[in-house]
């Protein structure tokens, strides 16, 4: 969650610390001391507070190391290999992300608030900078989508991800985008095939920018399960047999789109 108020979390420290049962915390722009003094574990991403529950749950022994640190290093390759196929010229340097929701946006906010400059956003959250437009990016930028400003008279893009479909073809075939970043939600209550609303606006994208001689990297995260009724396993081939490259979170998606874009810019 985002972090509580201070009183509040005071008060849930506390019960931490006589609880007798182990507590995984994520808290999107917490502070990691108070969390590790209170007595629980910490993680930095919503995928790594995943992986300490199982573990703990399982009874396996817990090393905790630098998390995001070992993802880069897993990710590196495959952000070099995605930044040779970008355009030579330079041009193509910025990442555009577009999310349908907050909590995703300012995860990856947090993943990349200090390691991309000039970091925009539509929404106040860590240190990126204030978009004057929240309909035209600038620079490297993460949009939430579910905004207010763009789902009046409109569903959420979580029920209706179609919204997403101009935005993606704006950013998507936008000459100086380098990756595009986007996310999927998977679940009760959403729609029943969100990758079917704008599986042809990827398809135009990949199109356009072919035509134009420019290759640009789309990288996703699809958030559900097994279980879920929009079938999880037929949802990310779709994506990848338009070449997207589906990662196991919107955490990893998010540090592999900020590795292809340094990548690129050490390549010029």
């Amino acid at each position: 969650s985002k972090p509580p108020h201070p009183d509040t979390m005071a008060k849930m420290f506390e019960a931490v610390k006589v609880l007798g049962k182990p507590c995984v915390i994520f808290f999107l722009g917490g502070a990691p001391e108070q969390i590790r003094e209170s007595g629980a574990w910490y993680a930095s991403t919503l995928e790594e507070a995943a992986k300490l529950a199982v573990a703990l749950v399982r009874g396996e022994a817990v090393e905790q190391g630098d998390f995001t640190a070992t993802l880069c290093r897993e990710l590196e390759p495959v952000a070099k290999r995605e930044a040779a196929l970008l355009d030579k010229s330079g041009e193509q340097k910025y990442l555009r992300g577009l999310f349908c929701g907050g909590t995703h946006r300012e995860e990856a906010v947090l993943l990349l608030q200090d390691f991309l400059p000039d970091l925009y956003s539509n929404l106040r959250f860590g240190k990126v900078r204030m978009l004057e437009n929240r309909h035209i990016s600038v620079k490297n930028c993460l949009v939430d989508m579910g905004d207010e400003e763009f789902t009046v008279g409109r569903p959420h893009p979580v029920m209706d991800p179609s919204i997403l479909k101009e935005r993606l073809l704006q950013e998507g075939t936008d000459p100086e985008t380098a990756v595009l970043l986007f996310d999927v939600l998977l679940g009760y209550g959403v729609h029943e095939d969100p990758v079917g609303t704008f599986v042809d606006t990827l398809q135009e994208i990949r199109n356009k920018n072919t035509e134009a001689g420019r290759y640009v990297s789309m990288v996703a995260s699809v958030c559900g399960t097994d279980l879920d009724p929009q079938n999880y396993a037929q949802q990310k081939k779709r994506l990848e047999d338009l070449g997207v490259l589906v990662l196991e979170s919107n955490g990893r998606a998010a540090l592999l789109a900020g590795l292809i874009v340094k990548e690129a810019a050490g390549n010029e």
